[in-house]
């Protein structure tokens, strides 16, 4: 009865203490406000006073008072410490940290959960991996020789080493963010829980398991809503990565709404530059990319474009302005937009060269480069720019790129040198037999085949591989995401007829063509003036002179409104205007 007494005396005891430390904590937020309210000496400045700077003033009168009421100092400290970590002001939060482990130490003790508390919330903003594993650790040691290993404080240890391992060990820290969410669920939904959720999500995503990454980022906006409410600061970025794990297995739909969610999450947070909104912005038009929307892809990049961070702002920000236009330059090319791609690649080599001058981010601007100037047949420039892709991944790992392999194959071919393009062609990996999972790579390795057969005069091989990749993309379940693949596989074969002799054949066949690519790429595209000039060689055999006219004369329109164009489009528009000035 004793001990029960005494434990209830306890807890009153730790109530009253922690009443008296907010109420501590409440008349300091007050006088601080009141100091910079309109009564003051100069009101006009000090309503101008932003929120940034009540808080540093704040931070400030902390650090260097307060020292009779150390208790409440250190609540403040920590109340401090997480608004710094709101706004994303690492640089301002860590003196204020580092004070609050100074001094929990000296208050609770060298073994304290306390003491571990504090020890995690500075490894979280330390921003270097190894100094908060460091801390980390002794946070962890701490709550080992007090055999905790269910405390909330242990959820947060746990959680502080998955994210700090993310990058680097993305297995071992999707068991240490399983391990935290296994402790955090036993408490009230917290933004810890959430982050956890989200963790064991984008670890998932990386090792390229992304179905089973869906619901644990669904637990993460699930929990964070319920934890910290609508909006929040984190919402966007769970949103987004859902929406990106969505797209890629194929649930585009799903994808779309999700990412609309982290585009309007994002609205919310009123900062100049909101990496949130612009990521989210980019990822929707991969999503679309992906979906075989260019045209609404391109929409979207240029949104995020516009949004995106000045170089200025640092390496991070000039990391994320070279992935927006690397993703605009590809949205733009696949859209119809060549000298626009062009110019937003050669934004985002600039911007890697100096931050990513060895990884992949250059790589892939590189690829971007290289595939604009192709398309605007600027060969010598493209092929230069392509091996400097190769060797820059090649550096990086030893299995050659698709991507670039395909580049230096279209280059050849645009060339005429067929067995360089062969011997490239036999670099390539096979393509999958699974007709149920079928990709846009895959089918481009069996399209590529179909057009060394066409260009070799190999036309009856030209039309069995390119009716074979037709099919195959037909069956597969992402059909419906394949329109434009189904389009120039159509159009190979189309030209394959045309050539021997079937020009009747071809007809359907390059109608089809032409409706998929006016229905879903810019109206300058010059894929579509090259359907219709397959269908005015195909009227024009068919004796439809006045007809073949008309296609011949709307293609030229489209060729005009671009700088420049590759042989692949320039040739059948002189050979047409000749043939038919000659009728």
């Amino acid at each position: 009865m004793a001990a029960a007494i005494g434990g209830i005396g306890w807890q009153a005891r730790k109530a009253r203490l922690e009443a008296q430390r907010a109420a501590a904590v409440q008349d300091f937020m007050v006088d601080l406000f009141r100091t910079n309210s309109s009564r003051q000496a100069d009101p006009v400045k000090a309503r101008q006073t932003t929120a940034r700077e009540l808080l540093d003033i704040g931070a400030r009168r902390i650090e260097t008072g307060l020292d009779e009421a150390p208790q409440n100092k250190l609540a403040l400290l920590r109340l401090f410490g997480g608004l710094y970590g709101e706004f994303a002001l690492s640089s301002e939060q860590l003196p204020v940290r580092k004070q609050a482990v100074e001094l929990s130490r000296r208050l609770f003790g060298d073994d304290s959960p306390e003491l571990a508390s504090d020890l995690v919330a500075l490894a979280r903003t330390v921003g270097d991996h190894d100094e908060a594993e460091r801390l980390i650790a002794q946070a962890g040691a701490i709550l080992d020789r007090r055999r905790d290993e269910r405390s909330f404080v242990r959820g947060q240890q746990l959680l502080a080493s998955a994210i700090n391992n993310e990058s680097s060990d993305p297995e071992g820290a999707q068991n240490d963010a399983r391990r935290a969410v296994a402790i955090l669920q036993n408490f009230a939904d917290s933004a810890e829980l959430a982050e956890a959720h989200y963790i064991v999500g984008i670890t998932l995503c990386s090792q390229g398991d992304y179905a089973a990454a869906i619901e644990p980022l669904k637990q993460a906006i699930a929990v964070s809503i319920s934890a910290l409410g609508v909006p929040n600061p984190k919402l966007s970025q769970y949103y987004e990565q859902l929406g990106n794990a969505q797209g890629f297995t194929l649930r585009y739909a799903e994808a779309e709404a999700s990412i609309a969610q982290a585009i309007e999450q994002a609205h919310e947070n009123k900062a100049e530059y909101d990496y949130d909104r612009v990521r989210a912005l980019t990822t929707m038009a991969v999503v679309l990319f992906n979906e075989d929307q260019p045209r609404r892809s391109l929409e979207f990049a240029e949104r995020a474009k516009a949004d995106a961070p000045p170089a200025s702002e640092g390496g991070d920000a000039s990391l994320l302005r070279a992935y927006v236009f690397d993703t605009a330059s590809r949205s733009a090319l696949a859209a119809g937009e060549f000298d626009g791609a062009l110019a937003d690649a050669q934004v985002a080599v600039q911007l890697a060269r100096i931050h990513d001058p060895e990884g992949v981010v250059l790589v892939s601007a590189l690829q971007r480069k290289a595939a604009a100037l192709e398309e605007l047949g600027r060969i010598g420039e493209a092929a230069g720019t392509a091996q400097e892709a190769f060797d820059v991944l090649a550096r990086l790992r030893p299995e050659p790129s698709r991507l670039t392999t395909w580049l230096q194959i279209g280059l050849a071919l645009d060339q005429g040198r067929l067995d360089q393009a062969r011997t490239l062609f036999a670099t390539l990996p096979p393509g999958g037999a699974d007709t149920q999972t079928v990709t846009p790579k895959a089918q481009s390795r069996n399209l590529f085949a179909a057009r060394i057969n066409l260009a070799a005069g190999d036309y009856a091989g030209a039309i069995k591989l390119a009716a074979a990749a037709i099919e195959q993309s037909r069956a597969s379940r992402q059909a419906p995401y394949l329109r434009l693949e189904i389009a120039d596989g159509q159009l190979v074969e189309a030209l394959a007829r045309l050539r021997g002799g079937d020009a009747a054949g071809a007809r359907g066949l390059l109608a089809d063509a032409l409706a998929t690519r006016t229905e879903l790429y810019l109206p300058q595209h010059p894929k579509i003036a090259e359907a219709r000039l397959a269908l005015a060689e195909c009227a024009l055999a068919l004796g439809r002179r006045t007809e073949a006219a008309g296609l011949i004369a709307q293609a030229a329109a489209i060729e005009q409104r671009h700088s420049s164009l590759s042989v692949r489009y320039r040739e059948p528009l002189t050979r047409l205007r000749r043939q038919i000035a000659m009728r």
